[in-house]
């Protein structure tokens, strides 16, 4: 199963590579067994490497790997992604929306039957009113996969769907912090009803980031939680029992004199 020239499918982008350890032929020795491979580039400032495949089977058997390690270098292994400046960012969320101007309306219920073959690995789709979804899924990697399908494979009343990565920026991870730009962001959308359609579609984007980012952290905070309480539990079990040993020690001395 040969790919195609340019054929985005059959493309490993490696990333973390140390530039200073590993060159093209490095990768292409250790990649080979996997199978044949067409090309090799690397690309220093991403420290990224591309490899080209003959079959896009090929990489679909090495990003589950996720990560190898290759002489002392762990690298991670993905699918090919576009936006090259986005390269290492591992993106769950999905952008959904109309490639043109149309009077058909995106709905929680037609984006979930449109990608019903990924049904079972979405964990939340929101629709905006201005005719835009995000979709978050379970993993990044099902994002990369719909990307590198052709343009026109999802369609909703034979209109054609134009998806893309809604990259997550860094933040610092205070729960208040979150709440508090929730909010903030939430009035803006209220208030100010000039904004231009592409700033309402970030505003909106954010908050949905970071409604999940603060699900992330209770769920971590409460499993911090539990764990500290099943450590203090130990401790003091085991305080207990060397209590109760040297007791039962002493007594046994005094009924020996």
């Amino acid at each position: 199963m040969t790919c195609l020239p340019n054929n985005n499918r059959c493309k490993l982008l490696v990333l973390d590579i140390d530039i200073n350890q590993l060159n093209s032929d490095d990768l292409r020795r250790f990649f080979i067994p996997y199978g044949p491979i067409e090309s090799v580039e690397i690309f220093p400032r991403c420290s990224a490497a591309i490899i080209y495949f003959v079959s896009y089977l090929i990489v679909d058997r090495l990003v589950s790997y996720r990560t190898y390690l290759i002489h002392q270098n762990y690298v991670r292994l993905r699918r090919f992604r576009l936006d090259q400046t986005n390269w290492s960012i591992d993106c769950r969320t999905l952008r959904v929306k109309f490639n043109t101007t149309t009077n058909n309306k995106l709905t929680e219920l037609s984006l979930s039957h449109c990608f019903k073959e990924y049904q079972s690995y979405i964990e939340k789709i929101t629709v905006f009113p201005n005719n835009h979804g995000l979709i978050l899924f379970s993993d990044y990697d099902y994002v990369d996969q719909l990307l590198l399908l052709p343009s026109n494979v999802y369609q909703i009343n034979n209109k054609t769907l134009t998806l893309e990565r809604m990259i997550q920026k860094k933040r610092d991870l205070i729960v208040g912090r979150l709440l508090n730009q929730v909010e903030y962001l939430s009035k803006q959308l209220q208030d100010k009803s000039n904004h231009s359609r592409d700033d309402i579609e970030q505003l909106e984007a954010e908050i949905f980031i970071l409604k999940n980012e603060n699900a992330q952290l209770n769920r971590n905070i409460k499993t911090r939680r539990r764990v500290l309480v099943d450590i203090s539990n130990r401790c003091s079990n085991e305080q207990y029992h060397r209590k109760r040993s040297r007791s039962n020690s002493s007594e046994k001395q005094i009924k020996r004199r």
